[in-house]
This record gives structure tokens, sequence and C-alpha cells, in this order.
């Protein structure tokens, strides 16, 4: 197999390295990915060389062949998938990528742990988390919170967001992406929680737009985020759906506008997921010819889009 013809290629876009754990190899009828096991099962889903979804496109994109994506060691799961968030992530991730990319298959092996993790959300009941309280302000905006922050203030996203309308309803920060079996408890918990949140979403008619924003540090993991954040949404909102809609809480306390996706909930029927970053500060492979395979998903209801800003224009 010719690794190196492959990954110079790919690096011809830009002053860009393939990450170390990351191999990618060609035959004359395939493009083969390996992934770092030990770190698919301990490190988040947005790290170098877990973000396989940029790196897949980036070689399908130079080779034009089946990408075939495997691991370098067993992942097999024993038991429950409780408390294993960021493999469980990586199995739902994998199953959705090879569902939508008729040109990207899985190993043997790969295979068989999706598919027994796509039997396990089929058979079972699962919800989401629900925010508490406002999100966090900073005032500094060499932060991606204060950026954040201004994004979601009246009319902002909305003038930087040129693609397509987004509406001028208001603009919520940090929905959580949490996963749970049954009901909400650490002990229920099949995705990572905490903190893993969609940076910024809206409700404008019948679509949500999902927003995964950065300032300083561009790299591929955006593609993972939006796609993983895209599809989580689906899988809450649409009618066949893999998830179930928590209830909103009762009183009045601030959910971060949680209450507008669950008034919402039967009317939602499109996703944009988009990729928001300062203006040239993307990775040299986020573009349009990247744009395109990533939207040509099969499905009409859930599509991508790269945007722009100039950090200096929207504080001023």
């Amino acid at each position: 197999m010719n690794r190196n013809w492959i990954e110079k290629k790919i690096c011809e876009k830009g002053a860009t390295q393939i990450p170390s754990n990351l191999k990618i190899e060609e035959d004359d009828e395939v493009v083969r990915i390996t992934l770092n096991a030990n770190k698919i099962r301990d490190k988040n889903m947005q790290e170098s060389g877990n973000d396989f979804e940029g790196w897949c496109i980036a070689t399908y994109a130079c080779a034009q062949k089946i990408v075939i994506m495997g691991v370098d060691d067993e992942i097999s799961i024993d038991g429950e998938y409780h408390g294993i968030g960021h493999l469980c992530r990586f199995l739902y991730r994998a199953m959705k990528f090879s569902e939508q990319y008729k040109w990207f298959l899985l190993s043997e092996n790969l295979t068989n742990e999706v598919e027994k993790f796509k039997s396990y959300l089929h058979s079972h009941k699962f919800t989401n988390n629900i925010g508490s309280g406002e999100a966090g302000n900073k005032n500094n905006y060499d932060d991606e919170n204060a950026v954040e922050a201004k994004m979601a203030e009246e009319g902002v996203l909305r003038s930087v967001v040129k693609s397509i309308d987004i509406g001028s309803g208001k603009v919520y920060r940090q929905l959580p992406v949490g996963l749970f079996e049954d009901s909400v408890s650490r002990k229920n918990a099949v995705f990572t929680g905490g903190k893993s949140a969609i940076d910024l979403w809206s409700i404008d008619g019948s679509a949500i737009n999902v927003v995964e924003l950065k300032t300083n540090n561009p790299m591929m993991g955006i593609i993972t985020e939006v796609f993983f954040y895209s599809n989580y949404v689906y899988d809450l909102l649409m009618p066949d759906g893999l998830f179930t809609l928590n209830d909103l809480p009762k009183g009045n306390a601030d959910h971060r506008g949680y209450e507008e996706i669950w008034n919402n909930r039967k009317r939602i029927n499109m996703i944009n997921g988009i990729m928001l970053a300062d203006n040239e500060r993307f990775h040299p492979w986020i573009d349009e010819e990247l744009r395109t395979i990533l939207n040509d998903n099969g499905l009409d209801v859930l599509n991508y889009f790269i945007e722009s800003y100039h950090l200096q224009v929207i504080i001023e």
C-alpha cells in the first residue's frame, strides 16, 4: 500500500500534517484509514486523529475511491454502554457516517461493534439532558466564550450567516447533547455530559440552526462537532429519530431556550448545521469541495454550511 502518496495529496491544500495517530494507506481499489483505539476510548471526539469525518472526506476527495475505516485494536464492549461516553459517541458517529455516505465503509471488526450499538439504540429508550441556568459570559474576546456570547446578541449571528436566512428569532447558547438511557442520571449516561453542548442555536419557522463556533483554532474537529450535533438534533426531533425529547421542566427556571424547542418540536423538519469561524481561520480542507461532499448525505432535511466572521467587526 502507498501511504505517502495519499498523505502528500491531502497536505497539498495547505501547510498541514496528517495526525500521527491516524494512518492512511491506499491500494488499487480502496483507501484504508486506521484510528487509534486508545484515543477513541479516552479522548474527546474533536481531538486530532479522533476527528475522522473530515479526514475521510479529504481522503475521498483526493483518491475518489472507497474509504474503509478501522481501528488498530479491539474496542469490543462487554456489558453496558453506560459510562463510556467517548466510545459511544464514536460508535454513533461511525454508524451515522456509514449510513449517509455511499463511499464510506467500516472494517469488519468495527462493523460488528457498530451493529451491536445500533441494535442497542433501537431496542431501548433514550433521552436528552436539559441546561440549567444561563450560559457563562466572558468579556475577553480572545476567549471563545466571549465571542459566543456576542453572537447570541440580537441580530449579530444573522449578520454573519450569509448562505441562508436564519430568521430574526432569538439565538440561544449551550444546548446540552448528553444522552441517557430511560432517564437522566449519572448511572444512565451513554454519551458524555458535563460541558458537551451546541455552541449556538436558533429556530426559524420549521428549521433549527445548529452552530459550531471556532475562534483561534483552525481544526478539522469543527466538522466532527457539527456532524455529531446535527445528527443528534435529527434523532431528537425528527419523526424517525432514535431518541425521545425530554419533557419541558416545570417552573420558571432558565433552561437556555429549551422551551422553544419543546414548543416547536412537532413543526421542525429542517436542520442546518453551520460551521462558523473567524475569517481565514478555517483548516485548509474546510471549503466548498468538502461541504459539497458532506451535503451529499441522502438527507434532504440535513444540510451543512460554512460561514466566517471578522472579529473586529462584530465587537465594535
